[in-house]
């Protein structure tokens, strides 16, 4: 029989500003990479490289904002580019 164990909570993880305050290590030389591929056998004809976009039209499209915790300058940096880097 398995025990329910749960860990103590801390006192800095129970501080719900605390937790808003903190964000990932994303900087301005973090590589972002969005696809878009569409949901077809068609798709695999292209690499994936091929289906690169910006993090802003994934945002558009889906309806969400997924950088919402970084600052917002750096957001409008990542969000804009599409990534040029190599795929293989």
């Amino acid at each position: 029989m398995a025990r329910n164990r749960t860990r103590p909570v801390r006192e800095r993880d129970a501080d719900p500003a605390r937790r808003r305050r903190r964000h990932p290590l994303i900087t301005a030389d973090t590589r972002v990479i969005a696809v878009d591929i569409p949901n077809t056998q068609a798709a695999s004809a292209l690499p994936w490289g091929s289906y690169r976009t910006t993090v802003d039209a994934i945002e558009a499209s889906a309806g969400l904002n997924l950088f919402d915790r970084i600052p917002a300058a750096l957001q409008n940096e990542q969000e804009g580019g599409v990534d040029s880097g190599p795929t293989e």
